[in-house]
């Protein structure tokens, strides 16, 4: 049995926590806003600062993998205090320079670090607890986060118009506020050894290693193209919505959408906890499968045009976000082993690859054919998501009957 350590205020859990909390705050208090920055304070055209505010998502992806690798390999303090501080100095940096070549290597850099804090953090969350709470602190975790988000949010808006860089001095500040207390609050008792140092030499996995683990779990790889299809989706909420609401709704449009956004705010920080108790000890498949099917039910709802219907459509696609979240950190539990946890913790970030991919397509479905279309088109996404999570299921039954016949 783990060893639990007493919760207050210094310790390893709470700081963890609260750094998710420092994290949300800081991402979102600079991701929404950089482009805003750039626009105002240099002479880059804006397709140039499209291409340097996505470039941060995509290198995510690599930071996800690599960082939770490393975390494994060489000791997960280590790692994470690295990507706090590569962090805190290139946001600085995206503040000293306008050249377009420089500010698209900075963000890139950033992007990756601050990708690679997440899974190595999450994963030593998971080792300090007993496997039967690990959920419920993960719950608490991403609550944390999306509170930070939100505050993040407010505080971003008011920063950006009292002084450009400020929000970029506000994500560097709340970055090392969580270093320091990294570096300070979180040490290294006997009881946490294997928690925050590297692994045994007979342990360790070469990346070439990690890589082809990967490439052998069959369900991980499905599980992954379904979130993959999931964020191509779902991240329509946050990019073409506004647009087809304000074309639909003309000045109302944005009232009724930050009207939504509230909703979905208020339940994922409300029900996140709540609902994880509930849902914890379900079968992670086929919660990742009814939070697609869920998706696919909220956009064709969507096409209604009515305030209210409105409504029981983004709580219906709020459920879906909810579910999901639980189905991806139970499955990732599921499927992984202690000393690969933050590998596979990492390997998640690949489904990032949806966010960055999910934009241009709703906005090239949205501006050659309708609204209506691209509401089709991504239900059956989610619809085809919730199909690659069948296989998964069907996949892991098929190994747990394989592992069942040799022993």
């Amino acid at each position: 049995m783990k060893f639990i350590p007493k919760l207050n205020f210094f310790s390893p859990i709470f700081i963890l926590i609260f750094g998710s909390f420092l994290v949300g705050a800081a991402n979102s208090a600079m991701i929404p806003f950089l482009s805003i920055f750039l626009s105002r304070n240099s002479n880059l055209s804006l397709s140039e600062i499209g291409i340097i505010v996505g470039i941060s998502p995509f290198m995510g992806i690599f930071g996800g993998i690599i960082g939770g690798y490393l975390a494994d390999r060489y000791g997960k303090k280590e790692i994470m205090l690295i990507t706090l501080l590569v962090t805190i100095v290139s946001t600085i940096g995206l503040t000293l320079t306008t050249h377009f070549w420089v500010l698209i290597m900075i963000n890139a850099i950033c992007g990756f670090s601050r990708i690679a804090f997440n899974p190595v953090a999450r994963s030593i969350l998971t080792d300090l607890v007993k496997s039967e709470i690990r959920m419920k602190i993960l719950s608490y975790d991403q609550t944390a986060f999306n509170s930070g988000y939100v505050l993040g949010m407010l505080l971003g808006s008011l920063l950006i118009e009292l002084n450009s860089p400020a929000p970029l001095y506000f994500t560097a500040t709340m970055t090392g506020i969580l270093f320091l207390l990294i570096f300070f609050c979180i040490q290294k008792p006997a009881g946490f050894a294997r928690t925050f140092s590297t692994l045994d030499v007979k342990e360790k996995l070469g990346l070439g290693q990690s890589f082809a683990l990967i490439y052998r779990d069959r369900v991980l790889l499905w599980i992954t193209l379904g979130g993959i299809l999931f964020n191509m989706a779902f991240f329509q909420l946050t990019t073409t919505f506004p647009i087809f609401m304000e074309y639909n709704w003309e000045s109302n449009g944005i009232r009724l959408y930050s009207f939504l956004i509230i909703i979905n705010t208020i339940m994922v920080i409300g029900l996140q906890i709540k609902l994880t108790k509930v849902l914890e000890n379900r079968n992670p498949y086929i919660l990742l499968t009814i939070a697609s099917l869920f998706g696919a039910l909220a956009y064709t709802i969507f096409q209604i045009e009515s305030i209210w219907i409105y409504v029981i459509a983004i709580i219906v696609l709020t459920f879906g976000e909810l579910i999901s979240f639980i189905g991806v950190q139970q499955s990732t539990l599921d499927l992984s082993s202690e000393q690969t946890k933050s590998t596979y913790f990492g390997f998640r970030s690949v489904t990032s690859l949806g966010i960055s991919l999910g934009p241009a397509f709703g906005m090239f479905l949205l501006d050659n054919y309708s609204a209506a279309i691209m509401l089709i088109i991504c239900s059956l996404v989610f619809l085809i998501s919730a199909g690659c999570y069948m296989v998964a299921y069907q996949t892991r039954n098929v190994r747990k009957i394989e592992m069942e016949v040799i022993v």
